[in-house]
């Protein structure tokens, strides 16, 4: 035995026997009690005091078939969790002076495309890239989460994309596209995996013996816990987890291996104290506002405290680390059961440690004591006033009464009986969510509420109920392609409801105002685009991913003509300029140039970012849009035209008039150059 475990077992006898003698841990037991249930899965708690560990114990069944127990060495998959060692490892790199965060991804990932804005790497790092999120990205391109998904399928499907959600630095959104890359670059400046980086600078360094990055999913891993979620009927079914991906997720850890972990950010054993001190920096907006959210960790306040923290859910595994840095307190809950709520149940363990020295409960939302009294129940004619369906860009849920009781149902969640917890409140056990309806207005109606579900909070807004007039749907009715997902989306029209079907299955689109509508995961708002009668597309976006372009197709042969044909095409066919210039409205049709080879139109453009296209009336004979590699269209450059293309872009530095000449001399190449108009056209 090495004088270092010599000197390590002692130690540990110590901290279990303060364990065993501490009030704190008497309560802690009495809390995790109330977690356990025969038969279950569960997690395991540790508490750490000065980067020593003050309690530790495992619950429940790491796998249900062998009876397995949890232990606080038993290895988890931590989801989100995994972020923070991933920015830890770019930090270091920045540290050997082998990258900057102000550098340019495409520096490292030059596969990336060039959206006309610079990402740098602290974008990525504090969520402010703008770059859509890759999970969503690859359900609505036909993926499911158990899959085995792979850093190359998910680079494919990331390269593929041609515009962001916002410019870089102007606003927040969680993005696990951006740790995807941070993975990457790690990978091309140190020339070894994450896996490798991590093991070898950061997990050997601090002794997490037991922590890895799960690079191929079908890795043993000893005494690993596996995942678990109610089945509805007082049992389990089983979750599995195919990741083979790294970065935003898939790392491997014990609550014994993140103790070494929360002690180094107390006394630096890898990096430095300035190491540690940029990781927990945040960032400021292009408008000032200053983030909370620092590299792969959040900051945060709990009952008057400040906090950092991060949380993580991936299949039914749940995972949080929530420092008190000013106390010198933290709390790991790793879990494997999906109905853990492990910032709530952190949260409560922190209490029992710090309670004295946090400021009292000030809202409705925190936990009420165990004898409060019970809250007013809804009557059967509030009740009613629940009904009717709600939907956000997440999910859409129809509320329905049966047998006095109210139930919820969509085509993702099965019929599900909601049990009242208050007038308005009402929540599942078999999905361990929450739905907090709004006061009804006025007029009796509800007209949203907030549903509350694996730790986040869904805003829900009542949709319209009555059917779609048939002859104005019939224009939505098509079939529409997405070059940045190669999938292929099809609307039809039955039985007074509008329906698409993609490669997860159909979904109905509920009406949100004209060309507008909702629909259930993975799809979120659709909004169409048309002109008069006829529609050419439609732009999806839900939280994480905005206006994804899908343009109608006809896939019975007619997309690309023949050469002859296509010459016909143009020669007579009117072609009209539309897009945000001139409210896509058809009334600048582009005409013959005295040269007779083009075809031009001429508009006076305002300052700012024009999107637009170029086809005939309805886009079914004409649709000219950018190819994948250039959508962005640069005064004075010739700009290759691709047929159902994306929307082209052009930055207008101050307000003048644009001359669009479309070069159709070879038919199946047409080009677009943009140029100022000459004086004597202005």
């Amino acid at each position: 035995m090495t004088r270092l475990h010599v000197l390590a077992v002692p130690l540990l006898l110590t901290c279990i026997a303060a364990q065993a003698a501490s009030p704190e841990a008497a309560k802690a037991d009495r809390l995790v009690a109330r977690w356990t249930k025969a038969g279950a899965p569960g997690g395991a708690l540790a508490v750490y005091k000065d980067g020593r560990t003050i309690y530790r114990k495992g619950f429940g069944l790491a796998n249900l078939e062998h009876k397995v127990r949890n232990t606080p060495a038993t290895p988890f998959h931590v989801a989100s969790v995994s972020k923070q060692f991933t920015a830890f490892a770019i930090h270091l790199l920045a540290d050997d002076g082998k990258l900057s965060l102000d550098d340019d991804v495409r520096k490292y990932v030059p596969e990336l495309q060039d959206m006309g804005s610079t990402i740098t790497l602290r974008h990525l790092l504090h969520h402010t890239s703008g770059l859509r999120d890759q999970w969503g990205l690859l359900a609505l391109a036909g993926w499911r989460l158990e899959d085995v998904i792979t850093d190359d399928d998910v680079m494919r499907l990331v390269s593929r994309q041609q515009a962001l959600n916002f410019a870089p630095g102007t606003r927040f959104s969680y993005s696990n596209t951006g740790y995807m890359l941070l993975a990457r670059v790690v990978e091309r400046v140190s020339g070894r995996s994450l896996g490798q980086f991590t093991r070898e600078r950061i997990f050997d360094p601090l002794g997490m013996k037991h922590t890895h990055f799960q690079e191929r999913y079908g890795t043993v891993v000893p005494g690993r816990a596996a995942s678990y979620e109610a089945d509805g009927e007082g049992g389990y079914r089983y979750i599995a987890l195919s990741y083979s991906t790294v970065g935003p997720s898939s790392l491997s850890t014990t609550v014994d291996d993140l103790a070494r972990w929360e002690a180094n950010f107390l006394k630096p054993v890898v990096g430095t104290v300035d190491t540690l001190a940029r990781m927990e920096q945040g960032v400021t907006l292009a408008n000032g506002r200053q983030l909370n959210y620092a590299s792969g960790i959040a900051h945060g306040s709990y009952r008057g405290l400040p906090t950092i923290s991060h949380s993580g859910a991936d299949a039914a595994f749940r995972s949080v680390l929530l420092r008190f840095p000013k106390q010198r307190l933290a709390v790991a809950l790793l879990s494997n059961d999906a109905g853990t709520q492990a910032e709530e149940r952190a949260k409560e363990v922190a209490e029992i440690y710090l309670g004295a020295a946090m400021a009292p409960h000030t809202n409705a939302s925190t936990r009420a004591p165990a004898h409060a009294a019970a809250a007013a129940l809804p009557s059967a004619n509030q009740l009613a006033a629940f009904t009717g369906r709600y939907g956000s860009r997440q999910i859409t849920l129809n509320f329905l009464v049966d047998n006095g009781r109210l139930h919820a149902q969509s085509p993702e969640v099965p019929r599900t009986e909601l049990k009242a917890v208050g007038e308005r409140s009402f929540h599942s056990e078999k999905h361990n969510a929450r739905m907090e309806f709004e006061t009804p207005g006025p007029d009796g109606v509800v007209a949203g509420g907030t549903l509350t579900m694996n730790g986040g909070e869904i805003p829900l807004r009542r949709l319209a109920d009555e059917a779609l007039d048939e002859q104005a749907s019939r224009r939505y009715v098509g079939d529409y392609y997405s070059d940045e997902l190669r999938v292929l989306y099809a609307v039809s029209y039955r039985d007074g409801k509008l329906l698409v079907d993609h490669p997860r299955g159909r979904d109905e689109l509920a009406p949100l105002k004209q060309g507008s509508f909702a629909a259930g995961y993975p799809l979120g708002d659709i909004e169409f685009q048309c002109v008069a009668a006829a529609c050419h597309g439609f732009v999806l976006s839900h939280d994480r991913l905005r206006n994804l372009q899908f343009s109608k197709v006809d896939i019975a042969g007619k997309l690309l003509p023949a050469r002859q044909d296509r010459a016909q095409l143009f020669a007579t066919v009117p072609l009209y300029l539309r897009g945000s210039m001139n409210g896509w409205a058809m009334r600048d049709r582009l005409q013959p140039a005295v040269d007779g080879k083009r075809l031009e139109a001429t508009l006076l453009l305002e300052a700012g970012r024009h999107e637009f296209k170029i086809g005939s009336a309805d886009y079914s004979k004409i649709d000219l849009g950018g190819k994948l590699q250039a959508p962005q269209a640069h005064a004075g450059q010739a700009l290759q035209l691709a047929e159902q293309g994306g929307n082209l872009q052009l930055e207008v530095p101050a307000r003048a008039v644009y001359r669009f000449a479309l070069d159709v001399a070879d038919p199946a190449a047409p080009s677009l150059l943009v140029e100022l108009a000459p004086v004597a056209a202005r």
